[in-house]
């Protein structure tokens, strides 16, 4: 896939190559992959496990796990490349321009301090200045908190308790306000699903695609469940062996799919099963 100008708003991802040592040998797990996610749209990653996926999330947000390291490839972010740039550069990024939601919300809650408190702590680092420039108060900033509460679907009165009083749904909730409430431009969501059941998935999906729109957000979702890409996401990526083997709009994706892996993930899934089968009906 041909990536965006260089003068272009969002993430440009060109040739990325991702390397880690086994034994005597460098293994490249992420190979050559391009793509691009403009302001504003919805992508998404499929693949099954193991694939580089997150890897890939990892090294667009500078992050590869040690001993791992970058092998080449560009990363350019509203034009700029990042390939090569210190870590004050990509700590600037993260977060406040750049954020992750990870798979496990219970992991990236800090259990010995309130989800409000986070909340609140988070707005203070990246965004605790008005547009004058004077600095908010704490109580200014408590408020806000309690807002992005209530925005993910959760009471405000939850803003003094804990992780541990939390359900796993409202756990996923908790974080994502977390994570946005920094004011990023672009959601890296890895598997956020994984540990819900079928109607938490779809209220959390629901819920993305709403802040999406409200908020002005990039998404790129990371999964291996096509049902879900096909209700969240405009544009879809294929990812097999480190490569991106098909890529596409979605919904043509979907209903044409070209490489093996997507037949199989497609075969898998349900909801895209019985979307097939009503595609097959309507050619009798």
């Amino acid at each position: 896939m041909s990536g965006t100008p260089e003068s272009a708003r969002g993430l440009d991802v060109r040739d990325l190559r991702v390397a880690y040592p086994i034994d005597d040998r460098e293994v490249e797990v992420v190979r050559g992959v391009s793509f691009a996610v403009g302001d504003g749209e919805s992508v998404g990653l499929v693949g099954e496990s193991g694939c580089g996926k997150s890897t890939l999330a990892a090294a667009i947000l500078g992050m590869i796990p040690s001993p791992g390291r970058r092998l080449g490839g560009s990363i350019r972010w509203d034009g700029e490349e990042l390939s090569g740039a210190p870590e004050s550069r990509w700590a600037r990024l993260r977060g406040a321009a750049l954020a992750l939601a990870p798979q496990e919300a219970a992991s990236a809650l800090d259990p010995l301090f309130s989800v409000g408190w986070q909340i609140a702590e988070t707005i203070g680092v990246h965004r605790a200045r008005r547009e004058n420039g004077a600095r908010k108060s704490r109580h200014e900033i408590a408020d806000e908190a309690r807002i992005w509460l209530d925005r993910v679907g959760l009471s405000s009165r939850r803003y003094a308790s804990y992780p541990h009083q939390l359900s796993g749904g409202q756990l996923q909730r908790a974080a994502l306000a977390v994570t946005l409430s920094a004011g990023p431009r672009l959601l890296i969501a890895d598997e956020p699903t994984t540990a819900l059941d079928a109607t938490l998935e779809v209220r959390l999906l629901d819920l993305l695609t709403d802040l999406r729109r409200e908020l002005g957000l990039s998404l790129l979702l990371i999964t291996h469940d096509l049902g879900v890409v096909d209700r969240i996401s405009e544009r879809l990526l294929v990812m097999a062996d480190g490569e991106i083997v098909e890529s596409g709009e979605t919904r043509s994706v979907l209903r044409r799919p070209v490489h093996p892996l997507t037949r199989r993930l497609a075969a898998s899934s349900p909801w895209i099963a019985g979307f097939w089968a009503e595609g097959a009906r309507g050619k009798e």
